[in-house]
């Protein structure tokens, strides 16, 4: 091999990271990209992989994320590598289903922590199924004034129902409002989330001529004003509907595409079968929301976080249940666990929603 070939220079530039000391925690495998036929190779593996994944082998979708960083130098996180990499020997002795089966635990334990959504996932000991509670550091009576709020907020412009009335286009956005209160009263997160959303709603409505401009109407002003308001109250009043916001600030979500969700619709009926209605429900709207290529970007992108994390929680909740006996009638039905867990759709599920978020 010649000196001056390409190959030569990557390995000159990996010996100067070893003598200076300076290793960056990320940087690219191949400084001016990968050789032809290491790159074919890749590919052909890849595909490979994929098509493990496709036939609802667990595990695969690690191995391409984790590569494919290398390669590229993307970000890593490194405690969870080193947990992967001190596996011991004789579960690695085991083979490739046993050791990604550990790595998809691996995972989860580390997307659990990232992706939080101001509730606590839990088995209900009287139903023997999930249920979602609140996690909230708001005091009640600061909660009842921001219904309040929300509830004058609906009351500004009238009764678009009534007709004649030049807020009429908003009868929408107002019933969302009403079912958001009553649906959700005591979960900051949701009502957060759906004040800016009706606010996002309100603007484009603005920009299609649907209602007055609310640079041009006090009313429109007020009403998205006040929305405004409940919504950063509560941000900054409950610390844990900050981390939420902070969780969703990243790249990754930032660039999901609908057809990175296009799986979630067929995986959530699955998942949902463990769960109690009111989550069962929520599974199966955001599944469908997150997938909906014409929805707001930003309310799909918030869907797709909350599902993830949900089903982050149902599936580590699900593995426990089937590893270890949980207290006389706190456990999941054994074959209800069996059924989801060993779901292709919801495999291919968390293995995407793994790439996006773990």
């Amino acid at each position: 091999m010649e000196s001056s070939s390409p190959l030569w220079s990557e390995i000159r530039r990996d010996a100067e990271f070893y003598k200076t000391g300076k290793l960056e925690d990320s940087f690219a495998y191949w400084d001016s990209g990968s050789p032809l036929e290491i790159a074919e190779a890749w590919q052909t593996t890849r595909a490979a992989l994929t098509a493990r994944i496709e036939a609802g082998e667990t595990g695969w979708q690690f191995w391409i994320d984790w590569y494919e960083a290398q390669l590229t130098g993307a970000e890593q996180n490194w405690e969870m590598l080193k947990e992967i990499a001190l596996i011991p020997d004789d579960d690695w002795k085991q083979g490739a289903a046993h050791v990604n089966g550990l790595i998809e635990g691996i995972r989860l334990d580390h997307a659990i922590p990232a992706t939080p959504n101001a509730e606590v996932l839990e088995v209900n000991p009287e139903t023997g199924l999930i249920r979602s509670r609140p996690l909230s550091e708001i005091a009640a009576s600061f909660l009842q004034d921001c219904q309040a709020r929300i509830r004058d907020a609906t009351e500004i412009l009238g009764d678009p129902a009534e007709g004649n009335n030049p807020y009429d286009a908003l009868a929408p956005e107002i019933a969302t409002l009403d079912r958001a209160l009553a649906r959700y009263p005591d979960r900051p997160q949701r009502l957060h989330d759906i004040a800016l959303q009706v606010v996002r709603r309100v603007a484009a409505r603005e920009r299609t001529g649907d209602i007055p401009e609310a640079e041009k109407d006090a009313l429109v002003a007020d009403f998205k004003s006040e929305l405004i308001g409940v919504a950063n109250d509560i941000r900054q009043q409950d610390a844990e509907v900050q981390k939420v916001v902070d969780a969703r600030v990243t790249d990754k979500l930032r660039n999901a595409d609908p057809a990175d969700a296009a799986v979630l619709p067929e995986a959530a009926p699955v998942l949902a079968q463990a769960t109690e209605t009111e989550l069962a429900e929520e599974l199966v709207e955001d599944a469908d929301l997150a997938a909906d290529a014409e929805a707001d970007p930003q309310t799909r992108k918030e869907a797709l976080y909350r599902f993830a994390s949900r089903s982050f929680r149902i599936v580590s909740l699900l593995y426990k249940g089937l590893r270890a006996v949980l207290k006389e009638g706190a456990e999941v039905s054994k074959d209800i666990a069996t059924i989801v867990t060993n779901s292709a759709k919801v495999k291919i599920a968390i293995a995407i929603l793994l790439a996006l978020f773990g």
